[in-house]
């Protein structure tokens, strides 16, 4: 009950409706009062929403934001088989031959004046020290040419020997020549001796044997 200034009551206490507060003598409020007593108990949706709740993301850019680097970035030389060619230096084998090979004696990089006497920076200077003077036989562990021939072409194929051009002075037994040498003996040797002394006999000929 609702009690009156001079302590009596004359109305009963209000109950709770959906949304206005009405009193049991049938005499409604002016308030609307939606009250909850208690959380609700259902479960909230896992599920994403059907639409984007804020406008969505601008469209990914058409190119790249910046232009690649044409040149490197760095001035530490790399480790590519390349670098690793160009350290490498030539010495004296056996039998005419000169090679890159870096399979050789530790004392002659760990004593530089043992390395002066027998490492060279080029292959020519190399063959200036053999007991060949007109032709010298280079082993390159670095030419591209020789290390992709396949063994079936060295032990199947007949090998034989033929010029390259005058300023590279080589003779080699590759398969990198014109097909009508093979009708015409004077291009194609048994030996590299024999290319040498047919086409460089005026100085140093350089033999590659690309089955090394």
């Amino acid at each position: 009950e609702i009690p009156h200034e001079g302590g009596e009551s004359s109305r009963e206490a209000p109950r709770v409706s959906s949304g206005t507060l009405t009193y049991r003598g049938g005499t409604l409020s002016t308030i609307t009062w939606v009250p909850t007593f208690m959380p609700t108990v259902e479960v909230p949706t896992v599920s994403p929403t059907l639409g984007p709740t804020r406008n969505p993301t601008a469209e990914p850019t058409s190119g790249p934001t910046r232009n690649p680097t044409t040149e490197p970035t760095s001035d530490e030389p790399t480790t590519s088989p390349t670098t690793a060619c160009s350290e490498l230096r030539w010495h004296y084998a056996n039998h005419g031959e000169c090679t890159n090979d870096p399979d050789y004696p530790l004392l002659w990089d760990v004593r530089p004046e043992l390395g002066a006497r027998f490492l060279y920076d080029s292959a020519e200077s190399c063959c200036a020290t053999n007991d060949h003077p007109e032709w010298c036989i280079l082993t390159d562990v670095c030419d591209a040419s020789m290390a992709a021939v396949p063994m079936f072409y060295c032990v199947t194929r007949e090998m034989k020997y033929h010029p390259t051009t005058p300023g590279e002075r080589t003779c080699t037994n590759s398969e990198e020549y014109p097909a009508a040498w093979n009708d015409n003996d004077g291009f194609l040797f048994e030996s590299a001796q024999d290319c040498c002394a047919a086409y460089y006999s005026d100085g140093l000929c350089f033999i590659k044997n690309v089955c090394y």
